[in-house]
């Protein structure tokens, strides 16, 4: 039995692989899905079902918001929205394996017995996990950069510069007017 309380999602860092697997494919579906019905051709819905379906997250992650962001009739804020909640759940895959392939080669590092190609195997897994991380994660961010740009002056969180000069703007016109 579950420990989550009756409809509440489980928070994706508390996933196992999958129940992570199965929400990254539902989001990349539901951002599919919507380029589909705003009139993606079939023959680009078929290519990212095709990289969804080879576990090619990344692949169809960039070619679905390419294809996204060349429609100009769409809303693209529900997309970016979309997008996002997707490579989030890309980037929790990418850092669970990451875990799992430092886990590996401490326990094989620590074992006096390991076969020196077994490890550097491992060790060029690693390296190549990482460089997949740091990739997704840079793609993970971009997209919540561009959901912040997107979203009006006065609504950073914070209180930073933009919500000063929103406020400084009220003052202003308060006085004038």
């Amino acid at each position: 039995m579950s420990d989550e309380p009756a409809g509440e999602k489980k928070p994706r860092t508390r996933m196992n692989a999958e129940e992570l697997l199965e929400e990254t494919s539902q989001a990349m579906e539901k951002a599919v899905a919507f380029l589909e019905s705003n009139g993606l051709h079939a023959a680009s819905v078929e290519n990212v079902r095709h990289l969804t379906s080879a576990l090619a997250w990344s692949d169809a992650l960039h070619l679905t918001q390419s294809l996204g962001f060349t429609m100009p009739h769409i809303d693209h804020d529900a997309f970016i929205v979309m997008l996002l909640d997707t490579w989030e759940c890309v980037a929790q895959m990418k850092l669970n394996s990451r875990r799992a392939c430092y886990r590996k080669v401490r326990v094989l590092e620590a074992d006096q017995k390991t076969d020196p190609e077994v490890l550097a195997k491992w060790l060029a897994d690693r390296a190549r996990v990482d460089k997949e991380s740091a990739a997704t994660n840079l793609s993970y961010i971009k997209m919540r950069q561009i959901l912040r740009a997107g979203e009006p002056a006065g609504n950073t969180a914070g209180g930073g510069a933009a919500t000063t000069a929103t406020q400084a703007g009220v003052a202003s016109a308060a006085v004038a007017g």
